[in-house]
């Protein structure tokens, strides 16, 4: 209970906030239920040094379909390459950096990768999201999107030459919760 609801204030800008949960480790932990603009994101993304979100993806379930299983989008055998989404395939396509080919993943160029994934089940995933709520795209703190199963969806980033990659990572609620409490 002594991390719960937890009261902060800045003493140079008198600003208040009160942390869902704000744990022995350091962490604040924000549970999203209802909207929230990209100006109180922001100002709690500042204010927090180490913040989570955690946003109830209950109501928008029904527009967010994980796609296809990919490779970690940031293993060394992709460096030289910008992730692509084909939404109309639900495959994840690749290119290098000014080129105009486009590869996918039985290329022969990616054939290290495809190696990688033999037998392998990543918890990587490209997804659509139909109505994307963009604050969660523009906050600088970590993402998970709880639509009440056993499993969290950690909304990554990839960083690229042109534009970012965004997927999700599956993250075990037990694995989070164990990460992240005392």
């Amino acid at each position: 209970m002594e991390y719960r609801e937890v009261s902060f204030t800045n003493p140079i800008t008198n600003e208040k906030h009160r942390a869902d949960i704000h744990t022995s480790k350091g962490v604040t932990i924000e549970f999203q239920n209802s909207p929230i603009s990209l100006d109180e994101v922001r100002s709690r993304d500042t204010f927090y040094r180490n913040l989570i979100w955690v946003v109830n993806g209950v109501k928008f379930k029904g527009g967010f379909k994980l796609t296809c299983s990919i490779p970690n989008p940031r293993t060394f055998l992709l460096d030289n390459l910008e992730l692509l989404t084909n939404t109309n395939a639900n495959e994840i396509l690749f290119q290098q950096p000014g080129s105009d080919e486009i590869l996918n993943i039985f290329s022969p160029q990616l054939e290290n990768v495809l190696l990688s994934l033999e037998g392998v089940e990543t918890p990587y995933r490209m997804f659509n999201w139909k109505n994307k709520h963009s604050v969660w795209f523009a906050t600088t703190s970590e993402v998970f999107i709880d639509i009440g199963e056993e499993v969290l969806y950690w909304l990554k980033k990839r960083v690229q030459f042109t534009s970012p990659f965004w997927y999700i990572q599956l993250v075990q609620r037990e694995e989070f919760i164990s990460r992240y409490s005392e």
